[in-house]
């Protein structure tokens, strides 16, 4: 997060996201809610990291110009799986268990391409 990041937020259809203003994924997303706010992503030039609130799938689009090169489910104990995934177009489909100590959190790799 930075203070130049373009940000939305709609408390009524409780909607945020935040996006780059700059660099390599200027007008890509940095932060987003997603899958009807049970997922919360940020984006990076070499990853996404994501966690949920509740068993969920959510839809991640994926910035232009990049490709996921990895996918993986992390535990609390820090062990690592790949969970169920496919690519829809740009974005991945993520089917999601939730944050609360089995699962610390999910990761997407990126890579130009």
């Amino acid at each position: 997060m930075e203070p130049s990041q373009e940000r939305f937020i709609d408390s009524d259809l409780k909607v945020f996201w935040r996006k780059h203003t700059r660099g390599p994924l200027k007008g890509s997303l940095a932060a987003a809610s997603l899958a009807g706010n049970t997922a919360i992503a940020t984006f990076s030039e070499k990853k996404v990291m994501l966690a949920a609130i509740t068993e969920t799938q959510a839809v991640v689009p994926i910035p232009a110009g990049y490709r996921a090169a990895a996918v993986r489910e992390v535990g609390a104990s820090g062990e690592a799986r790949e969970p169920r995934h496919c690519a829809d177009g740009s974005d991945l489909v993520l089917w999601m268990k939730p944050s609360d100590g089995r699962v610390d959190h999910y990761e997407i790799d990126l890579v130009r391409g």
